[in-house]
């Protein structure tokens, strides 16, 4: 961010919405929350959604990929699918974790066979764990929540435990001496409802994960049945003193903790909203909360992490996604991913199993996240030893900037 600027980026004009509308058949006939569908007026964004971006080292490949357990484990009320990679950590001689946290009305078998998590896990030496929200769990005031298979984030309570729930999953992964795992490298991400949980579990845990990643995720503290809704003006104010409170005698641990925040651009308010919230391309191209709550996160992070120089700006993966980041001081804290033709939905990628083109709420074209995250977090981690051939920091400046093609 230049000298003299506001803290927090800019809003510029935006390219205009398509023109012509489409539509898709109800999938199954389920619907992630009751939305508004009528056609609104984009919000404004700030420089880097409109130009997000910047570069990421190739990691070494590990081999052939191994495959996922034979059956989901149950921690708690919890099935958890988990994929151990034979490789590991490049440099390191160990492994990092990864925990997948889905969607509303999604499930972590859908994630499983159509999310492309084992690629990206095997070549960055990364076990993944994807839990699920079964109906079992669904009590008390997010009993709606939980018979859609949301995640419960509501305010800052952890009514069904599940903030302290992904925490106990990491660190029972991490005691597992047959996983090798890497306490210094412990990630959370999830979509929707699972990235708003990522990131108060990254609040209340930071020093449990050293990373964090939330695609379409509602910001911390925020009410969870009013996520479709307008945001309130006060969400930023809120979620930094959510925040902290969260962290609580933790709170140091957020000065080593890096964030990155993603939302596809046909998402509600987007600039690419289509008029009935479905695009035409292909199924992931719904709307269903507003992209103003990921902007909103990012200036929530800012102030948390006290990280407010605006790095540089590239494309990512030729060019399906863009990327900004935030700098502090010469560490990278904050990524902010933009992905284009992709609405409310997991950015899988191409698949490359007949089975795998399925799940609700996936794009199955454009942007690999799980390449795309897995990546970003192991070369920007702060904690422990550096990878090897990747970075912890860059030099501020366009001039340090190079597409990493990740």
């Amino acid at each position: 961010m230049r000298p003299g600027r506001d803290r927090h980026a800019s809003l510029p004009p935006q390219p205009s919405r398509p023109t012509e509308p489409g539509s898709l058949p109800n999938r199954g006939g389920r619907r992630m929350f009751r939305h508004d569908m009528h056609r609104r007026h984009p919000r404004r964004m700030p420089y880097w959604v409109a130009t997000a971006c910047l570069p990421l080292a190739l990691l070494a490949a590990s081999p052939a990929a191994a495959e996922w357990a034979s059956a989901p484990e149950k921690f708690g009320v919890h099935p958890t699918w988990i994929y151990t990679p034979r490789g590991t950590l490049p440099g390191l001689g160990k492994r990092g974790l990864l925990v997948v946290l889905h969607g509303c009305a999604q499930t972590h078998d859908q994630l499983k066979e159509g999310g492309n998590i084992a690629a990206a896990a095997e070549k960055y030496g990364l076990v993944a764990a994807l839990p699920y929200v079964t109906p079992e769990d669904g009590v008390g005031v997010s009993l709606t929540a939980a018979s859609l298979g949301c995640w419960d984030y509501d305010g800052t309570m952890d009514l069904h435990g599940h903030a302290a729930f992904v925490a106990d999953l990491a660190q029972k992964l991490a005691a597992r001496a047959t996983l090798n795992i890497d306490r210094d490298r412990i990630y959370v991400v999830g979509l929707s409802s699972g990235g708003a949980l990522a990131l108060k579990a990254a609040c209340a845990a930071p020093d449990v994960f050293s990373g964090v990643g939330s695609i379409a995720g509602p910001s911390v503290g925020s009410d969870q049945l009013k996520a479709v809704f307008e945001v309130p003006e006060r969400t930023v104010e809120d979620s930094v003193a959510a925040c902290r409170k969260l962290a609580g005698s933790k709170l140091p641990f957020l000065a080593t903790q890096i964030a990155n925040i993603a939302f596809g651009t046909m998402d509600k308010d987007g600039w690419q909203q289509a008029p009935l919230c479905t695009g035409v391309g292909h199924p992931g191209q719904n709307c269903v909360s507003s992209v103003k709550w990921s902007i909103d996160d990012v200036k929530v992070l800012q102030e948390v992490y006290a990280a407010r120089e605006a790095g540089c700006s590239v494309p990512v993966q030729g060019g399906k996604g863009r990327e900004a980041t935030v700098m502090g001081g010469r560490n990278v804290r904050i990524g902010i991913l933009t992905i284009p033709n992709v609405g409310h939905a997991w950015p899988a990628g191409a698949t490359t199993s007949a089975d795998a083109a399925s799940g609700e709420y996936i794009a199955h074209a454009g942007l690999n996240y799980p390449m795309y995250i897995s990546g970003w977090l192991t070369t920007y981690s702060l904690r422990g030893v550096p990878l090897s051939g990747g970075r912890r920091s860059v030099p501020q400046g366009t001039a340090a900037c190079a597409s990493s093609g990740s």
